[in-house]
């Protein structure tokens, strides 16, 4: 990890430093080493604690930024190519769509999820949940353009004081929208509703079961 991008009072960054599973979520989640099941030169993949879904996998900056878009051409174009391979294996392993989504804050903060660390959300959802979701998205904040990440992500990097809103279900045709108020959690809460559950707070710690499967299933990424 690029100690120089180190934030001591980030979560994220203490665990990736570590490479320690925190003890307060073991408790839930059962005794591991680490919950990190991939990493590449920039990133890190590990389970979403109070996954939506089984197969709930974040894709985590190793460098402390607010956002992906924050980050450097190199590590974008790397991100692309990591969020596009992981869809394509929960795909597979779950028969369904990924869904992909990223909700960016300017530097100076802003309404997110309440971990000030950049990571992409990604996890399988069924076709027509990830339809609805995606409607009642663009409703909500229509989008202002189309493309594959490292093209959406070209276009909000280019103004980083506004938040913005990624969204999709295929990584090569995300939507993008930028400049509006997006309350905390907003992307967790509408899965969760159209999926029929009231839960989705991460900070509830729930799901257990889903969130070991999604280790294990993540593990699996580029061993198959």
């Amino acid at each position: 990890m690029d100690r120089t991008h180190f934030d001591v009072r980030c979560c994220f960054c203490s665990e990736i430093s570590s490479r320690l599973f925190p003890v307060e979520l073991q408790q839930v989640y059962g005794e591991r080493a680490s919950r990190i099941c991939h990493e590449t030169r920039d990133f890190v993949v590990f389970p979403s604690v109070s996954p939506l879904t089984a197969g709930h996998l974040l894709v985590v900056s190793q460098r402390h930024v607010h956002s992906f878009a924050d980050l450097p051409l190199a590590s974008r174009q790397e991100a692309q190519a990591l969020v596009e391979g992981l869809g394509r294996h929960l795909a597979a392993a779950f028969a369904q769509p990924a869904y992909i989504f990223e909700h960016g804050v300017p530097v100076h903060g802003g309404n997110a999820c309440g971990v000030d660390h950049a990571h992409v959300h990604v996890l399988p959802l069924p076709g027509d949940i990830a339809s609805e979701v995606q409607a009642r998205v663009n409703e909500d904040f229509p989008a202002s353009a189309h493309g594959p990440l490292l093209e959406v992500l070209e276009l909000v990097s280019a103004e980083r004081n506004e938040s913005y809103l990624i969204y999709g279900d295929s990584s090569s045709e995300l939507a993008v929208c930028a400049g509006r108020d997006i309350r905390s959690q907003y992307m967790r809460e509408i899965i969760a509703g159209l999926m029929g559950s009231r839960r989705y707070d991460w900070k509830g710690l729930y799901n257990a079961d889903a969130f070991a499967l999604s280790y294990k299933v993540g593990a699996g990424y580029g061993h198959a």
